[in-house]
């Protein structure tokens, strides 16, 4: 008669397997974190942009269309919410605590003048980004000797 024999695959074994197979997949997760803790994946889109240059002939063709091409392009509007030299403005949305005038564009130069709600100016330079702000050189309406910089946020088209 063939003799028993034991098996290889028992209780405590199966145990022990699976033990170090959890053991092993909390490792190589703790390891991941350690070696590649901020991995983000984005797509990421590549953008051309490709510029064509303009023949003569079609510059002399555009120049020599006529009075009416100009008039209707010097009758189009200003776009709205759009600010830009030599345009009039208005200080808005301080709260009625006025807008700082600085000697130069960025927040760490003096204030010079402090401009009130619906107060009136003309803007005379910029635009000038600082301090990830959009700085304008701007002089009051009814005073030249107020002038100063101060950020778009505060301004609106008049």
């Amino acid at each position: 008669m063939p003799e028993k024999s034991e098996s290889f695959i028992t209780k405590t074994v199966i145990i022990t397997a699976t033990l170090i197979g959890v053991c092993l997949c909390l490792i190589t997760m703790i390891f991941q974190f350690l070696v590649f803790p901020n991995i983000v994946f984005e797509n990421k889109e590549n953008i051309h942009i490709e510029i064509t240059s303009v023949s003569p002939t079609a510059l002399n063709q555009d120049q020599t269309s006529g009075q009416s091409d100009q008039q209707s392009a010097t009758d189009t509007p200003p776009m709205v919410g759009v600010i830009a030299v030599g345009m009039n403005i208005k200080v808005a949305g301080t709260g009625n605590e006025g807008l700082r005038m600085h000697s130069g564009a960025g927040i760490d130069q003096p204030t010079v003048f402090l401009a009130q709600e619906e107060e009136l100016f003309r803007i005379i330079d910029g635009p000038k980004i600082l301090d990830s702000l959009i700085w304008w050189k701007i002089e009051a309406l009814n005073d030249p000797n107020k002038v100063g910089w101060s950020v778009q946020e505060y301004m609106a088209p008049n």
